[in-house]
């Protein structure tokens, strides 16, 4: 499978990023390997300059990643700690989704959705060991794609 490093000055909640400076690496996975938040061992190479990357994409994968760390494991190791970037991840499905997205959510709004109305979907539940603290404000996207209200009715 093939890694992608890139640079980027895009805004982290912006669909549509600029990804410059390209460079691809091969890469092999263990099967234990997070795909959402992976920790990737890279060989040093000359002239390469890992730590001036802050972005990437795993084509096997289909994913984004911000690159959230990287370090010196040793003089001939860097680890690159990624984290998936959902918004360019399913770019697809938010841009072709027929929905209403809400931005700036005041205190007291809420969203009424008919009884009767649904949508068939596979749905992928992704677990995590991350704890959300109380006091920190959290969004969670959600991204149904295709079907049709109308079908099989």
């Amino acid at each position: 499978m093939i890694l992608t490093l890139y640079k980027t000055e895009s805004a982290p909640n912006v669909i549509g990023k600029e990804l410059t400076n390209p460079l691809s690496i091969s890469i092999n996975l263990k099967a234990s390997t997070n795909v959402i938040d992976p920790e990737i061992l890279l060989s040093n190479r000359p002239s390469v300059d890992y730590f001036g990357y802050n972005y990437a994409h795993i084509d096997s994968l289909e994913r984004y990643y911000f690159i959230d760390n990287a370090y010196a494991v040793n003089g001939n190791v860097t680890r690159l700690v990624l984290r998936c970037d959902v918004l360019e991840t399913y770019k697809d499905s938010v841009l072709n989704s027929n929905c209403r997205y809400k931005r700036k959510v005041q205190a007291g709004d809420y969203f009424v959705e008919g009884l009767n109305e649904s949508d068939k979907a596979v749905i992928t539940t992704y677990f995590s060991d991350v704890t959300i603290q109380d006091n920190v404000h959290t969004n969670v996207l959600t991204v149904v794609e295709g079907g049709s209200l109308t079908e099989g009715a």
